[in-house]
């Protein structure tokens, strides 16, 4: 099982950090020379700072995080002494939109604020986005990348529930539709569902018992049926790729087979072969929709699994059948 979604990162252009804000503070806190020496050598590592995580491609890696949650942490430590607004030292922050991809005669859609609060809000959407990047990557074959993945998903879906119910009380104009809480509300639930997927691949590989695999299989279908919703509303249609939306509606399905098959298994500990084949029938039926939507490879082995279940409970049932 694979194709996890990641979120692409926000882009921006390089901005002067350092002139605005020595501004303000040689002019209000009338600076002795070798102090304004010293804060003028902070601000320059704030614009390095800023360059690194906001300019230069940032790897699917703990260390490239690092780098982002650096400089947002110093952004917020610096606006807590020196305002950055439209009226008080105003720096103008250029942010694309992460999904649009322009065309050949329309840019990508951007907005531009003279505002820290915007800077803060899209390195905040960075992180999410590459918390899920560094989540996606994982392979997935061990105990410690399935820990990494769910870790890393789980966060992800708290930074952007985060940013959905704050948003538009930061920003004080529209912003750019992957900043618009219909958004921002589908991607912490597309998270959420790819956290939990990877509790259950961990659990399934672990052999934990049929019951409790049927639990989780089901609540990761239940939050991807969740996400599916979401996806379907008019605020955020044409902005997600049908990669998004094929991949999450084939993995509620699949992820529904699955509850129906583990179910089966503990049909057939239990001998209750009718359940268990009718159970395996409709597992069948769900798995053969769900491949539809997705890349065969990311369920064959589990649709293979199923198959073999049904035509041995099948046999099982013709058996009983003939001798009653």
């Amino acid at each position: 099982m694979s194709s996890f979604l990641a979120v692409p990162l926000k882009h921006t252009n390089e901005v002067d950090l350092v002139k605005p804000l020595m501004n303000y503070v040689e002019n209000i806190y009338l600076a002795s020379s070798e102090l304004s020496s010293e804060i003028r050598e902070a601000m320059q590592e704030l614009n390095k700072m800023r360059n690194k995580a906001c300019n230069q491609p940032l790897d699917k890696h703990q260390n490239a995080l690092d780098v982002l949650t650096r400089y947002y942490d110093q952004l917020v430590a610096i606006e807590n002494k020196i305002p950055i607004t439209a009226t008080q030292n105003p720096i103008s922050f250029k942010w694309k939109d992460a999904f649009d991809k322009g065309s050949l005669f329309f840019g990508r859609a951007s907005l531009t604020l003279s505002d820290g609060a915007f800077e803060r809000v899209a390195v905040l959407f960075n992180c999410g986005a590459l918390m899920s990047s560094i989540a996606a990557s994982q392979s997935m074959r061990t105990d410690e990348e399935l820990k990494i993945a769910a870790k890393f998903f789980q966060q992800s879906a708290g930074v952007f529930a985060h940013l959905k119910d704050t948003i538009l009380g930061i920003v004080q104009q529209e912003p750019t539709p992957d900043l618009m809480p219909d958004t921002l509300s589908v991607l912490s639930a597309v998270m959420l569902a790819q956290a939990q997927e990877a509790i259950y691949i961990k659990a399934e590989k672990d052999k934990m018992k049929p019951l409790a695999l049927m639990k989780l299989a089901a609540q990761c279908a239940e939050y991807y049926q969740e996400a599916q919703k979401q996806l379907q509303r008019d605020a955020v249609r044409g902005l997600f790729d049908k990669d998004w939306t094929n991949t999450v509606k084939g993995k509620a399905l699949g992820l529904s087979a699955l509850a129906q098959y583990h179910k089966a298994v503990d049909n057939a500990d239990s001998k209750n072969i009718g359940e268990q084949l009718s159970r395996l029938i409709e597992s069948q039926s769900l798995m053969q929709q769900a491949i539809s939507y997705m890349p065969h490879e990311t369920f064959n082995i589990q649709y293979a699994a199923i198959e073999k279940a049904y035509t041995s409970a099948k046999k099982d049932n013709d058996f009983i059948v003939i001798f009653q």
